[in-house]
């Protein structure tokens, strides 16, 4: 199937706020590994389905995985949200097995889902990931997709700095969670970025053994002004899961909100 009517033709979600609650059976899920939730701008729970674009199943819940206590979820819980042309994504979505601890986590819907998303959100076919802030999850973490995405007309590539400069020369760009904090002057660039129609993809992570780099795309956000904020937490799901709670599933998609 195009991946341009993927998420369009697959039907409605199953649950969220506002999402109706039945799905046809052939519905493909998306699979997120060790995924984090989306808060509301203000640190509540986030519960707008018009910024949410996908949403764990009812039986998942939220749990502490790192130093900082989380804002936990009694509902519907978001995993991918959207304000403008900026995506908070809760998971790396699309990382090779071979860098995800052998997990095979990668998934022909997966990558299909995230390029329907860029269809939507990205004015060109110029995207670049960010190198520059000693990120674990490079480019090079991501050859399938990277692949994938080549054949489908996009042009990536590694940016060796966030600078007005480096971003006139993109159409979106990928910023997987920061171990190092963005300064003023790259806060500033991302937000001359966005306001010219750039596209930012925001890839978070659970925040398990440490990782937890919430602070540093909640700046971003903030910078941003967006309508979500990230959450120090990690998302299991002992019912929707590809083999344990961590590697959750979901079909609670909105297909309006990626095409």
């Amino acid at each position: 199937m195009n991946r341009r009517t993927f998420l369009a033709t697959a039907g409605v979600a199953l649950s969220g706020p506002g999402i109706a609650s039945a799905a046809p059976p052939t519905r493909p899920p998306i699979r997120l590994y060790s995924p984090a939730s989306q808060l509301a701008a203000d640190g509540s729970p986030l519960t707008d389905d018009s910024v949410v674009a996908a949403w764990a199943e009812p039986t998942a819940y939220n749990r502490t995985a790192g130093r900082s206590e989380p804002v936990r979820y009694d509902g519907s819980i978001p995993l991918v949200s959207i304000d403008g042309r900026v995506a908070g994504i809760g998971s790396m979505l699309v990382a090779d097995p071979a860098r995800q601890g052998g997990h095979a986590t990668y998934a022909d819907s997966n990558g299909r889902a995230l390029l329907a998303l860029w269809d939507a959100l990205v004015d060109g076919t110029r995207v670049r990931w960010d190198a520059t802030h000693d990120q674990y999850w490079s480019l090079d973490a991501f050859g399938r997709f990277r692949d994938l995405a080549g054949r489908e007309g996009y042009e990536l590539g590694s940016a060796d700095a966030v600078d007005r400069s480096t971003l006139a020369d993109a159409d979106g760009l990928v910023v997987t969670t920061p171990p190092r904090a963005f300064d003023p002057e790259e806060l500033d660039a991302l937000a001359a970025f966005v306001d010219r129609g750039g596209a930012l993809f925001l890839h978070d992570q659970a925040t398990f053994r440490g990782l937890d780099e919430t602070d540093n795309l909640n700046a971003i956000a903030e910078r941003l002004d967006l309508a979500f904020r990230f959450n120090a937490d990690e998302v299991n799901d002992d019912e929707a899961n590809a083999g344990a709670p961590f590697e959750v599933l979901t079909t609670a998609y909105d297909p309006d909100q990626f095409v």
